[in-house]
């Protein structure tokens, strides 16, 4: 197994994770197995999924909307 370390900036650096739980592209426990690296890793990571395949939802992009909004307060 090779140890990842992620620097103190790379760890402020907050993440937004979408998925699509029907995703036939990037299955979705894939996209999950990510989001939990990052949160082992140290990086403050959210996780949301949406009733979608590989695509984009009005409801995904409200909620992109928002998270930028508070993250440039």
């Amino acid at each position: 197994n090779e140890q990842h370390q992620l620097s103190a900036c790379q760890q402020r650096t907050p993440a937004l994770c979408l998925h699509g739980v029907h995703d036939p592209v990037v299955i979705p426990s894939m996209g999950r197995t990510a989001f939990e690296y990052l949160n082992t890793w140290g990086v403050a990571a959210r996780w949301q999924e949406y009733p979608m395949e590989h695509e984009v939802v009005v409801e995904e992009l409200n909620d992109v909307h928002e998270w930028l909004a508070m993250q440039l307060q």
